[in-house]
């Protein structure tokens, strides 16, 4: 009876050895595996910084913990909720790190966490070839649109020496308000953007463009300074306006997930939805001119906004149902106030902002917001990127300056190439290739030109 037991015990160890069992489909012969209480799951990594959140499974508290990093200790604390969020401010980029949580009681340890590995963003280059074009004697680039180095648009209101004149058939000469690169020269181009109704007939009408926004090479989307909307659709042109009293002025920006689902920014806080047939006006709860829009999906989108006349600005944020007021200069002290004209984020945790004043960051876990110091003098416009070791903010004193995750570069080359003259107020960038548009102040036609700084990585 002795041998056949340890004969059986002997198989059950054989078995388990070779065992193959999963937590979700385990066998009959091994014990449960232990699960413990406390987890650690990365929630953001960047060059410099870990966001880690730490969350207990059962409701014992207080909940002690010591956060480790390769085996030695960079925070601890006490808990009364079930989950934190960690940020470790003192990693490096490239670098692989492997963090666990330790369970406390008083100053014993009770559990461990699995092992958590994680690999820091590495740092971008911040080099970059600048080639700046002009495109006109008058005029402004007010937004722009990368699709490669080989393909990219440019928008705004464009003059030049053939533009704003009678032509030998005594018909007026319109000016340009789009270009187009195609990696050797820009081809400019007048966009019918509205239809007026005049001398008994409807007349095209090519108004300054203020906004494109794209979602391949064959869907995109032109908003004009009047609130006409024009879509590029597989080599077709195809003209909608935005009904009257709606039309988002002034300087309108759009953003959106597809043709049939787009909103529209644009003077005294009107926000306008386009669900690919008819408009709808969205309450924003705010009068203040809104300038930039960006979002990250359907449910994680925001608005920054300032009126030039007072100052007062507001951040609003949409939840995929409705569109809510995260700051309002009018609840903060008048030295606190910060006119936000520009947003971007790659994540739903931080966004960045550009203003008068430094561009800032604001975290929106706890709400607050840091200074940023890009080494900028002036008032910056836009803020894009494509992550948060790769993003870009403009100003004015033609200021154009990049994050690589680690450290932030101001092109002087692009100020010595335009004499300073420059107010850029839009950036894209790829990979491989970024532009930025403005105009640019030419003394001795007392007049800003359209300006574009080409950018080759």
């Amino acid at each position: 009876m002795s041998r056949l037991t340890f004969f059986s015990v002997a198989i059950i160890g054989i078995i388990c050895t070779f065992c193959t069992c999963k937590k979700d489909n385990p066998c009959p012969i091994c014990p449960p595996p232990q699960v413990s209480s406390v987890s650690l799951s990365a929630e953001d990594i960047q060059c410099q910084e870990v966001w880690l959140k730490l969350k207990f499974t059962d409701n014992n508290n207080p909940h002690g913990f010591a956060l480790l990093r390769d085996g030695v200790q960079v925070a601890s604390g006490s808990l009364v909720t079930s989950d934190t969020l960690l940020i470790d401010t003192t990693v490096v980029a490239g670098h692989t790190y492997t963090y666990t949580a330790h369970r406390l009681n008083i100053s014993t340890v009770v559990d461990v966490s699995a092992s958590l590995p994680i690999h820091t963003l590495d740092s971008t280059s911040h080099t970059i070839n600048w080639i700046v074009d002009t495109l006109g004697v008058q005029g402004v680039v007010r937004d722009c649109w990368v699709f490669s180095r080989d393909n990219a648009w440019a928008v705004g209101d464009i003059h030049t020496i053939e533009t704003d004149r009678f032509d030998s058939t005594g018909k007026w000469v319109q000016p340009f308000n789009a270009a187009r690169w195609d990696g050797r020269k820009w081809n400019l181009m007048r966009i019918i953007v509205r239809l007026t109704y005049q001398s008994s007939q409807f007349e095209a009408d090519n108004d300054p463009i203020y906004s494109v926004f794209a979602f391949s090479q064959n869907e995109i989307m032109f908003l004009s300074s009047a609130g006409g909307v024009t879509k590029y659709i597989n080599g077709n042109w195809v003209l909608t306006t935005i009904p009257y009293g709606q039309a988002p002025n002034g300087l309108g920006k759009m953003w959106g997930t597809s043709m049939n689902s787009m909103f529209f920014a644009g003077s005294n806080g009107r926000i306008i939805f386009y669900d690919g047939s008819a408009w709808t006006k969205i309450p924003s709860n705010t009068t203040v001119d809104l300038k930039d829009i960006y979002g990250l999906d359907a449910n994680h989108i925001w608005i920054a906004g300032a009126n030039a006349n007072d100052g007062k600005s507001v951040i609003l944020s949409f939840d995929g149902t409705k569109w809510n007021k995260i700051y309002d200069s009018d609840n903060v002290p008048a030295q606190e106030w910060y006119d936000y004209k520009s947003v971007w984020m790659d994540n739903s945790r931080l966004l960045y902002l550009a203003s008068s004043g430094l561009p800032r960051k604001l975290n929106l876990n706890t709400m607050t917001f840091t200074t940023i110091n890009t080494g900028q003098t002036y008032v910056s416009y836009n803020t894009r990127g494509i992550k948060q070791n790769d993003f870009f903010v403009t100003g004015a004193n033609s200021e154009i300056v990049h994050f690589n995750g680690s450290s932030w570069k101001l092109y002087e080359n692009i100020q010595s190439l335009t004499a300073h003259d420059v107010w850029w107020l839009t950036i894209k960038a790829k990979p491989d290739f970024v532009m930025a548009g403005g105009g640019m102040w030419i003394q001795n036609l007392l007049n800003d030109a359209p300006v574009i700084a080409r950018g080759n990585r």
